[in-house]
């Protein structure tokens, strides 16, 4: 099981520059990918997005790739025409400033250095594999919150079953004291009133109180939901969500049908229980 939060870093070292991946993602219906990359690598946008597509599936996702200049930059030549250019954009904007002061920061952009006859291609393939390594630990990272997330949700299910066990043992009990009341009620009429339309009656009132469908399917929901739980597929987080609706659906109607105090707050536990089921499946791959 994975979570849809996580992060992923790597970095290394690359033609006298640091290149930096990072990549962060939540919870999101879709695969929703946003890219912060650096000028020089805006053309491998699209094979970025395949792969992040491919690999992470789901979530709202941000990759960041920065280059920064290494402290050794002796391999590195100065782009006098980039740092003239930053120059005079600065003056326009600040006639009364001092430019010289701001020359440590403007030599600390990427731009304003360049390698000999630098190719793209033979860098992107260097650079290639570091966004592969961030993306192996930001899976990395939601397995370990999937398992995590795995454990509360055994614990969530374990309180619904506990709670439809003590429905169970209570319910016996409570039909027998609504045919008690129904007799009751019955007897001072049962002389003037038609005996077969009486019965009919009867027995519509009692399946309007009867819960062992509700009771049987609940069980049916509880069993598929821990089956996908441990299923080997990657994505299951909508697929739990929707089994967590139906058993929304059994539990509404074992409260409504029950008219028992009993049975009643053992219906609020098990909304309890399942709220934090649905939150939590929210946040599954």
């Amino acid at each position: 099981m994975y979570s849809m939060t996580g992060y992923g870093q790597a970095e290394t070292e690359i033609q006298g520059r640091i290149y930096r991946v990072e990549i962060r993602s939540v919870n999101a219906k879709y695969n929703d990918i946003s890219l912060r990359l650096p000028q020089s690598f805006r053309t491998k946008e699209m094979d970025i997005r395949k792969r992040l597509q491919a690999r992470l599936r789901r979530g709202k996702i941000q990759l960041t790739l920065t280059e920064e200049i290494a402290p050794d930059t002796a391999r590195l030549q100065l782009n006098e025409g980039v740092l003239e250019s930053y120059r005079k954009k600065l003056q326009g904007l600040y006639p009364e400033a001092d430019i010289n002061h701001l020359l440590p920061a403007l030599l600390r952009l990427p731009d304003i250095w360049q390698t000999p006859e630098e190719d793209i291609e033979t860098l992107w393939a260097a650079v290639e594999p570091l966004i592969e390594r961030a993306v192996t630990a930001l899976n990395d990272y939601r397995l370990s919150e999937g398992e995590a997330v795995f454990r509360d949700l055994e614990k969530h299910l374990a309180a619904i079953r506990g709670c439809l066990a003590q429905i169970e043992k209570s319910d016996p009990e409570r039909m027998q004291k609504i045919r008690a009341r129904l007799h009751k009620l019955t007897a001072d009429i049962i002389d003037r009133a038609d005996p077969a339309r009486l019965e009919l009656e009867l027995l519509l009132f009692a399946d309007k109180l009867d819960i062992n469908e509700e009771k049987q399917r609940l069980r049916h929901h509880l069993e598929y939901f821990e089956q996908t739980m441990r299923n080997d597929h990657p994505e299951k987080g909508k697929k739990l969500n929707f089994i967590a609706q139906e058993m929304g659906r059994e539990i509404n109607t074992i409260g409504s049908k029950a008219n028992d105090a009993g049975i009643q707050k053992c219906v609020v536990e098990m909304k309890e229980a399942l709220e934090k089921i649905k939150e939590q499946t929210a946040n599954i791959l």
